[in-house]
């Protein structure tokens, strides 16, 4: 008699569409050239500069960056904006490549509703912890992809039984030798908001060791909800009586 192993039920195989991960890189694009062009045209500075090169402190607060400042005086939106936020194209260029790579290796997993909110929840967490411990100005979405890729290595190695046979070593030691050694640069090279990355890491590991992709999908959606308006008030509104 003979016997079949069953299927696991997680693979990274790619389906022809990845709506979360391309929605959130349209989204993160579109920020970036929106508050550049506006910025431009509001304080007549360089269109190529507002969009190409270094955004400095002010401009970066002018157009929903986090900043301890206004934080202080309870403009809170920020923490979610800072999120979609970019220094410059190239801090732009990076993490929407890697949000790409994670995408296509977790969104099949997690689904499109939980891999945006755990993107969402470790950027603002790493915002706000970051904010808390002294940290004066931090933009970017690096919170929110170290969390995605931290909860990849969790899932990868404690789940490893779940993974499709030729995922398991993709998931697991090769995943993790990418998180530690981005890890490590984080440290290593100045101007980097290593703090971030650190806080994003350990949101990343909560959710997936609570939640290891196998509950319902609302809770995830909600979150999503919550921080898209907050975004949308922030941009809308507290700009305005900034």
């Amino acid at each position: 008699m003979t016997t079949t192993e069953p299927t696991p039920p997680w693979s990274t195989e790619t389906p022809s569409r990845l709506p979360a991960t391309w929605a959130l890189i349209g989204v993160l694009v579109g920020v970036h050239v929106v508050t550049g062009v506006v910025y431009a045209i509001v304080e007549d500075v360089s269109v190529v500069n507002a969009l190409l090169f270094d955004r400095g402190m002010w401009m970066r607060m002018e157009v929903g960056g986090q900043h301890r400042i206004p934080l202080r005086t309870g403009e809170y939106w920020r923490l979610f904006t800072s999120v979609l936020l970019h220094g410059d194209a190239l801090h732009l260029l990076i993490n929407a490549a890697s949000l790409y790579a994670l995408g296509r290796l977790l969104e099949p997993v997690l689904g499109a509703a939980r891999w945006l909110a755990w993107f969402a929840l470790g950027g603002v967490v790493a915002s706000f912890l970051g904010w808390q411990v002294g940290v004066i100005q931090s933009d970017g979405a690096s919170g929110g992809a170290f969390a995605l890729l931290a909860a990849g290595v969790w899932l990868g190695v404690v789940h490893r039984d779940q993974w499709d046979p030729e995922d398991r070593r993709l998931m697991g030691p090769v995943l993790g030798i990418f998180l530690a050694l981005n890890f490590a640069i984080g440290w290593l090279i100045p101007g980097i908001d290593a703090l971030a990355h650190t806080f994003g890491l350990a949101t990343g590991l909560a959710l997936a060791a609570a939640d290891p992709a196998q509950r319902s999908a609302i809770p995830y959606t909600v979150t999503v909800v919550v921080c898209i308006a907050a975004c949308v008030y922030g941009w809308s509104f507290g700009l305005l009586g900034a």
